[in-house]
């Protein structure tokens, strides 16, 4: 059984909230409405925003309902929500600055990356199947 954030004191609560690096990737120790530690809280509500930004698409719209939705109090959300869109803000246009989203989704630049991965994956099945079926 998990021990809550604040039981622990002696050990930080920011390090045990924070994400463990598992097999199966990152996960966090404790649900969204047991978060205590303003920096863990911060970094998973970013998260959360990445995601749903991401699950939208271009024209994605991430209400404060949306991280209701996600788990999170109304008491977390209105201590950390707007640091949080903040945040992302800030990180997204960062990453865009650097080119980090020149091939994202649904743009040109990806759609042309994705017809020349399935134009070689179809040309070298077709030469497998030529050479197995002896036609080759």
């Amino acid at each position: 059984m998990k021990q809550h954030p604040a039981d622990a004191a002696g050990h930080g609560r920011g390090y045990l909230e924070s994400r463990i690096a598992t097999q199966d990737g990152y996960i966090w120790p404790f649900e969204r409405a047991r978060m205590v530690s303003a920096g863990a809280i911060g970094e998973r509500m970013v998260e959360d925003i990445r995601a749903l930004v991401f699950d939208g698409g271009e024209d994605a719209v991430v209400s404060l309902a949306d991280l209701l939705s996600k788990g999170w109090t109304s008491e977390q959300i209105r201590a950390h929500g707007q640091p949080a869109f903040c945040r992302f803000n800030e990180e997204r246009e960062k990453d865009e600055a650097s080119g980090v989203y020149a091939f994202g989704r649904d743009t040109l630049g990806r759609q042309f990356v994705e017809a020349a991965s399935l134009g070689i994956f179809c040309f070298g099945l077709l030469t497998w199947a030529g050479i197995g079926g002896g036609s080759l």
